[in-house]
């Protein structure tokens, strides 16, 4: 089974995506099925976001063939997690006090980037039978 999933990105996030240089997407969830289970993959497909210079449309995809809940940059729970903390770092390529930030004292998920595909040209959201962009991520049809 090889779902589906829109992501919303900045343009500095998804050019390191589209660069391969990010090899961790970070998130406040992930889907529930696909890359969890056994084999299944997600193709994500990255819609830039119009902020800072961006595209407003999707301008390719990424294989996520596993994702990494992790606690580790929370206030509480962070000690003897320093080599998972500083994976976090490099593979999502944030800093520790991004990172800290983001997570709210919560756990947080790296979406496992692989096989990165730009499009020649940025395809609007109705390619993908959408009418606008998901807040952060959602599937697709």
């Amino acid at each position: 089974m090889n779902n589906k999933i829109i992501l919303s990105i900045h343009h500095k996030y998804s050019e390191l995506i589209l660069t391969e240089k990010k090899t961790l997407e970070i998130r406040k969830s992930a889907p529930r099925r696909g890359a969890w289970g056994g084999g299944a993959k997600d193709t994500v497909f990255l819609y830039e976001t119009k902020a800072d210079g961006g595209a407003g449309a999707v301008v390719g995809f990424f294989s996520c063939g596993a994702y990494e809940a992790t606690n580790a940059f929370t206030l509480h729970d962070f000690k003897d997690k320093e080599d998972l903390r500083r994976s976090f770092i490099k593979r999502s390529c944030l800093t520790e006090d991004e990172l800290v930030a983001y997570a709210q004292d919560s756990a947080i998920y790296g979406w496992r980037v692989n096989m990165v595909v730009r499009f020649p040209k940025p395809r609007p959201l109705s390619d993908f039978g959408l009418t606008r962009a998901p807040q952060s991520w959602q599937y697709l049809k």
